[in-house]
């Protein structure tokens, strides 16, 4: 819906001190416009979301229980991936095509054990 919001304002002198920001979508668009528009754009914030990041979790949590090193009532019922704003002062964000997002800055490192 941000994006949608966006393509209302964009380029309208009537909206010239509207700006978008979104909180959690994360999609490739939106962290293209902030990248393209820097800290003078008008989409100046969304979220990450990461697939890559939930799988990392996933995959850790699945292989420390497969190979014994935890069992699954270790783990709490619900988890969730890291929470990050990102904005114009993150706008040298690298987007990778197999990913949502990627700077190195919001990556969880995987510990040896798990690579």
């Amino acid at each position: 819906m941000a994006l949608g919001a966006y393509n209302v304002i964009r380029n309208k002198p009537q909206h010239q001190n509207v700006y978008i920001a979104a909180s959690a979508d994360g999609q490739r668009e939106a962290l293209q416009l902030i990248k393209e528009g820097g800290c003078t754009g008008k989409y100046i914030s969304t979220g990450l979301n990461s697939p890559s990041l939930a799988t990392e979790d996933a995959m850790g949590i699945a292989v420390d229980i497969a190979t014994g090193v935890k069992k699954p009532a270790d783990y709490p019922p619900e988890s969730y991936t890291l929470a990050v704003g990102i904005g114009c002062e993150k706008r040298r964000s690298v987007l990778r095509p197999e990913e949502h997002l990627l700077t190195s800055t919001c990556r969880r490192a995987i510990p040896a054990r798990h690579a």
